[in-house]
């Protein structure tokens, strides 16, 4: 069996638990089954060779994850998605600020924390419920099962 594992670009320049859990699970199906698995980090090749099964690893470069996927499903493969998900917002609030010449993340992220929470809360009271944690698999077939590309 050849499957891809597809995971973002930068995987092993800025490795994180999605690049351990894709490199743990390679470990282990290669050692007990028998699997081929390339791991793939560009969307375009996985049209350059005939996989049985791609894995996506990370769906926080939706672009990228989406790419994936619509070139697995052109190849009529089957797909999976590890829907594992970090929120990336307290790190992005950082990367802003450091933009702005501010260096000292701890100093910051001190100072933001009170607003980081007041903006959750509001944020999760306008919210009747958490309908993003709420998974169909009805409607995701629907939309993805008989797509044409």
């Amino acid at each position: 069996m050849k499957v891809a594992f597809a995971n973002r670009q930068n995987c092993f320049d800025r490795p994180g638990g999605d690049s351990v859990q894709m490199m743990k699970t390679k470990e282990f199906l290669e050692g007990n089954y028998d699997i081929e698995i390339d791991v793939v980090l560009d969307p375009e090749l996985i049209l350059k060779k005939k996989y049985d099964l791609v894995h996506i690893f990370n769906i926080h470069e939706i672009g990228q994850a989406l790419q994936v996927l619509e070139n697995s499903l052109r190849m009529s493969g089957k797909t999976v998605v590890s829907t594992i998900f970090w929120d990336l917002s307290a790190f992005l609030h950082i990367y802003e600020y450091s933009r702005l010449g501010f260096h000292n993340p701890n100093k910051l992220m001190k100072g933001l924390q009170p607003l980081y929470n007041l903006k959750s809360k509001l944020l999760a009271s306008l919210v009747d419920e958490p309908k993003f944690f709420q998974g169909n698999s009805e409607r995701f077939t629907n939309t993805f099962a008989n797509r044409q590309i």
